[in-house]
């Protein structure tokens, strides 16, 4: 594990006892303090990450917050307040961490808290999936936004709301269950539409509230970038589990991210978007490779002149290495 600074290039920790060797780190994310992150490898495990700062030297404390002995988590997701600086929910650290058999819902604040648990289940073939998203809550006192937990697992979606009372503790609400026609592989959700991508590569748009299907959108001939190289530990020997190894086949946590209102597909030909505030999608056009190339010498060279920070650098570099990815 690495961390580095994006203003000046410069690589801040080289972390290489963070976990037991022999294992693939899975995913990694920080919690909305920054001096603490977390990650999951392929034996399972979820490691919480201190970064400390004393007379100029920089530490790492880390320790195991979920073993996998007690159920392989395979994919985690961190709640984010940082735009909601009020909200009461601000004084707590929410983490949801989902195994092959139920979902767990922890406070990491200053003291390690079970809120909430749920069982999954699902064929050997299917992941556990995770997503956060917000509503807005009409209240005697007013309008309220509350974040929303999703989980998934094979054809059953299930919907929390985590609240604050007013004696300050919290509450957690079951909203709804949802059963499908399909399975699931992918689940990606804000206010207003849900979007479900099932076994086949076929990505459902779904109304929030109506529950309507807005269109379905076939995405084989992305030809979508899959995990299951990480999955299945690979690089560090293959010591993973059947089942982990298995349900990998379609682990595609990576390749899915939702920004600024378009939720994009990353696969080996095209990256695909898609419009979920309006339901509607486009699909990107291949790019010349010598076109990205320039792009990444133009950027390396304002860099080194001065006129580029190495921020900037590597968002232009992700940029071009999406783009590739769609040659």
């Amino acid at each position: 594990l690495l961390m580095w600074d994006l203003d000046t290039g410069r690589c801040l920790r080289t972390i290489t006892d963070a976990h037991p060797p022999g294992y693939a780190v899975i995913q990694v994310q920080f919690t909305d303090d920054p001096t603490v992150a977390l990650f999951c490898d392929s034996m399972g495990s979820v490691y919480v990450m201190q970064f400390k700062r004393k007379l100029g030297i920089r530490s790492t404390e880390t320790k195991c917050m979920f073993s996998g002995s007690h159920g392989e988590v395979c994919t985690m997701a961190s709640l984010h307040m940082t735009l909601f600086e009020k909200h009461p929910l601000n004084q707590h650290s929410l983490v949801a961490l989902a195994t092959f058999s139920k979902v767990v819902l922890l406070s990491i604040g200053s003291r390690l808290e079970v809120l909430f648990t749920h069982p999954l289940k699902g064929g050997t073939d299917t992941l556990p999936l995770l997503d956060w998203f917000f509503v807005i809550i009409q209240t005697d006192e007013g309008r309220v936004v509350d974040p929303v937990l999703a989980f998934a697992r094979s054809n059953v979606v299930m919907f929390i709301q985590i609240s604050m009372a007013p004696d300050k503790q919290l509450v957690i609400s079951h909203l709804k269950t949802v059963t499908l026609q399909y399975k699931v592989a992918a689940l990606k959700i804000n206010a207003q539409v849900v979007l479900f991508m099932d076994s086949t590569e076929h990505v459902h748009v779904v109304d929030a509230k109506t529950q309507e299907e807005l269109e379905v959108v076939d995405i084989s001939s992305v030809e979508l970038i899959y995990s299951s190289s990480f999955f299945k530990s690979l690089a560090t020997g293959g010591n993973v589990s059947q089942a982990l190894a298995s349900a990998g086949q379609l682990a595609c946590y990576q390749s899915i991210v939702l920004h600024n209102g378009e939720i994009f597909l990353l696969g080996w030909k095209v990256c695909i978007a898609i419009n979920h505030l309006h339901g509607s999608y486009t699909m990107t056009e291949p790019l010349n490779v010598s076109i990205l190339q320039a792009v990444y010498a133009l950027s390396l060279r304002s860099w080194e002149d001065g006129r580029l920070s190495f921020g900037s650098l590597l968002e232009s570099v992700c940029h071009c290495c999406l783009l590739c990815f769609s040659v």
